[in-house]
């Protein structure tokens, strides 16, 4: 007598992984930080998502930084609830995540940054005094030199598009937290031909009582 067929029961996960990565200032990898992710843009609706094998509501960055989670396809809006610890400032953006399928997951975020490539980066309370001044070869002021600073994930730091460097050179002071920053020079000073694109680039690095500007770069950063 045939025996009776038995149906097959397959166990797949639930829904698409999604990822990003945190990082620190200066690029760095960083663990610590939870996430809470929600249906709606106010952020009022929170999403029970998939952890591992586990149901959460909250995201936990791991010691590489990472940050995976396990959804349906669709639109979710992520906020960063606790920041690693309390040597960092409270991070308020809000981060649009699209999930169509595993290969087709695309990021927003409320600031400006590019999450897919840089991830979402955690800014330190501590700060430093800085001067930024333009000079020529020989170290004289360089007036009419229009410049913008950006932080290491490309956001711009606020206030600094346009900067223009004075008779003294000096185009920015203030105070910056510590971390890796970028400094574009737009505008070049009058009599002066623009340089190629990656020569209008320099690394600034601020840490506790120090600041250190890169020689030109030979590309965009």
């Amino acid at each position: 007598m045939p025996s009776k067929p038995v149906a097959p029961t397959f166990k797949n996960g639930f829904g698409i992984d999604v990822e990003l990565k945190k990082i620190d200032s200066f690029g760095n990898k960083l663990a610590g930080a939870v996430f809470t992710v929600y249906t709606d843009a106010a952020c009022t609706q929170v999403k029970e998502v998939t952890v591992g094998n586990a149901k959460a509501t909250t995201v936990t960055a791991d010691a590489n930084g990472v940050v995976k989670f396990r959804v349906p396809k669709g639109t979710y809006y992520l906020k960063e609830t606790a920041v690693p610890n309390d040597t960092f400032l409270t991070n308020n953006n809000v981060y649009t995540v699209v999930v169509v399928d595993k290969d087709t997951i695309t990021w927003t975020a409320s600031n400006g940054a590019d999450v897919a490539k840089y991830g979402v980066m955690n800014i330190p309370k501590e700060t430093q005094s800085v001067i930024l001044k333009k000079t020529d070869n020989a170290r004289n002021p360089l007036s009419g030199a229009k410049f913008e600073i950006l932080r290491y994930d490309r956001t711009k730091v606020a206030g600094t598009e346009g900067s223009e460097s004075l008779d003294s050179g000096v185009f920015w002071t203030g105070e910056l937290n510590y971390g890796t920053y970028y400094i574009h020079e737009t505008q070049v000073p009058e009599g002066y031909e623009k340089l190629a694109t990656g020569d209008n680039w320099f690394i600034l690095t601020v840490r506790e009582n120090t600041v250190t500007v890169s020689d030109r770069l030979t590309e965009a950063p």
